[in-house]
Order: C-alpha cells, then sequence, then structure tokens
C-alpha cells in the first residue's frame, strides 16, 4: 500500500504508553506512507507521528484561514468606506461641468431679477465649485457674503431636497424667497414647488444638508 493516510486520535489519550499532549511534536510538515510505518515503526508510534502531522496541517490551515479573513474583513471595510465617499454628493452642484448654476450669475438673480450668464474674466472659489460673475461689482458682492447670493441648498433642486433626494437644476427655473435664491430641476418642478413654499422650504432645511449623503 503506497497511499497516504490520516488518523486521527483523542490527544486526551496515552497511544502506546506515548502522552500526545506533552510529546514534543516534529516540526516537519511532511506526509508518511502508511507502509514505512507499518514495516519500520511501532504502532503507537506511527499513530503518533500521523496525528501530530494533521494537527500541523490542522495548525497551518487555520492560520491561513484567520489571515484570509482578516484581508477580507480589511478590504470590505475599505469597500464600504469608498462606497460612502463617492455616494455623497458635493456641497455645490455643478452638474458636468466645473461651475456652480451652470456658469450663471448668482447676484444677478437678486438684482436684476432674471438669469444672467457670467463672465470668464470674473470668477470666485467658494464652497468647492467656481462660480462666474457679469461683473467686478457682482463678484465682490458674493465674495463678502456668500451666504446670502448663493442658492440655498448648494444649488441642488429645493423640490428635491424637501422630499429628501438631490437633483439637478435649471437656471431658469429660479425663485428668491426672503432673498433668498432657490432653484428647482425645471419650470414644471418649480411650480410645484410654488403650491407650498413655505413648507417646502422648511422641509428643505430640516434635510439640508444631510440629504447630501443619501
Amino acid at each position: 500500500y503506497t497511499g497516504r493516510a490520516f488518523l486521527v486520535f483523542d490527544l486526551s489519550k496515552e497511544i502506546s504508553g506515548c502522552n500526545l499532549k506533552t510529546h514534543n511534536l516534529p516540526k516537519q510538515d511532511t506526509i508518511y506512507e502508511f507502509a514505512e510505518f507499518h514495516e519500520n515503526v511501532h504502532t503507537g508510534f506511527r499513530a503518533y507521528k500521523i496525528t501530530s502531522i494533521v494537527i500541523i496541517q490542522q495548525e497551518k490551515f487555520m492560520e491561513n484561514v484567520i489571515r484570509t479573513s482578516r484581508l477580507v474583513l480589511i478590504a470590505v471595510g475599505l469597500l464600504i468606506v469608498s462606497v460612502q465617499t463617492f455616494a455623497a454628493e458635493p456641497p455645490v452642484f455643478t452638474g458636468r461641468g466645473e461651475f456652480a448654476i451652470n456658469g450663471y450669475d448668482a447676484v444677478a438673480y437678486h438684482t436684476e431679477r432674471k438669469p444672467v450668464k457670467g463672465d470668464s474674466q470674473f470668477t470666485a472659489q467658494w464652497n468647492g465649485a467656481k462660480w462666474r460673475f457679469a461683473s467686478e461689482e457682482n463678484r465682490s458682492l458674493f465674495e463678502s457674503d456668500p451666504e446670502r447670493w448663493a442658492p440655498q441648498y448648494g444649488g441642488y433642486c429645493a423640490w428635491a431636497v424637501s422630499n429628501n433626494y438631490t437633483a439637478k437644476t435649471d437656471p431658469d427655473a429660479w425663485s428668491v424667497v426672503d432673498d433668498r435664491l432657490y432653484l428647482n430641476y425645471n419650470r414644471r418642478i418649480r411650480k410645484k414647488w410654488s403650491k407650498d413654499i413655505p413648507g417646502n422650504i422648511k422641509r428643505g432645511d430640516a434635510n439640508w444638508p444631510a440629504v447630501l449623503k443619501k
């Protein structure tokens, strides 16, 4: 017989006078042929050898399992962190470009009561986004108090935020209420939002900015 044998014994018992709990186990990772033990080694010693090999194999297996499990847990943790990081929306909506309100002048909504395209000569950086203005005067006003002139909810759709989610906006779907600028997805949604402005603003304020993480 030349096959390989694995015999498992109760380690709390003595086999042929050899206590497996206290005896030094061989360190080498070797699989012995059954015939070798049958011909040259005492039965008890053979059982000890084979049992010890099984134990060594099991210890190495468990070490690998623990090591692999730790790596998996680390990988899952990093994945969760990555997903959470990428899932959060930026504080200011810029769409596919880099400018807030698609490059329209935030101040002009207040002063001229209409959408005015900003000029590339007059830009500012605030809250992680770039802003364009139609004039140096408007840029200065914005930089002096951006919270007053910037659209509420980072320029995200006011109706969406009031319903606890975010959506893009159209610069033409705007409203100024109590000196605050609100943008909506389109004019149809602005009309819907306008049916209960106080209520929608109250709900939007309650959801902002936690809604960015949803």
